[in-house]
């Protein structure tokens, strides 16, 4: 995910006192302990900024109320130069 614009927001975890992206990875600080949340988990976010997240990826997840209901390709993916 790209912060270029604006930082995204991770969804679920309560009150975050930061976070921050490298290249490959990132890291979220919280307000408070989580008991539930562990080491693999998968954070779903709002992306801050789509333009430089969205060409990073082959295919897009739709989703609704937690299920898939639609996997759209990015036919762009590749074409900037």
């Amino acid at each position: 995910m790209s912060s270029d614009a604006a930082m995204p927001e991770p969804l679920g975890l309560g009150a975050v006192r930061a976070a921050r992206l490298s290249a490959e990875h990132g890291i979220v600080e919280l307000n408070a302990p989580n008991e539930t949340l562990r080491v693999g988990d998968r954070l779903e976010w709002i992306v801050g900024y789509s333009d430089t997240t969205v060409h990073l990826h082959e295919e897009i997840y739709a989703t609704r109320k937690g299920r898939i209901e639609a996997v759209w390709p990015i036919v762009g993916r590749g074409k900037i130069r």
